[in-house]
């Protein structure tokens, strides 16, 4: 689904936003933080980050943040290029 909005919108997209409450790319970035990584590695290793990273959307800006490292309840993030 991720692939065909990309196609779909094609140069038109500038970012790509998440909000992440729960689900996967929240337990990702938890269990990456409390095994060491920085909360922007992990970010980036995500699902989401990997595939905005296919479209070269590689930088990830943080525009909200609750919780502390391996026990974060909300993040809220920005893919640019």
């Amino acid at each position: 689904m991720f692939n065909k909005m990309m196609m779909h919108y094609g140069n038109k997209v500038t970012a790509i936003g998440g909000n992440w409450y729960d689900g996967d790319n929240l337990a990702k970035v938890n269990e990456l933080t409390k095994a060491g990584m920085s909360l922007d590695e992990a970010i980036l290793k995500t699902w989401t980050g990997t595939q905005a990273a296919g479209y070269g959307f590689t930088n990830a800006v943080i525009t909200r943040l609750i919780g502390t490292p391996g026990s974060y309840k909300t993040i809220e993030v920005l893919f640019t290029k």
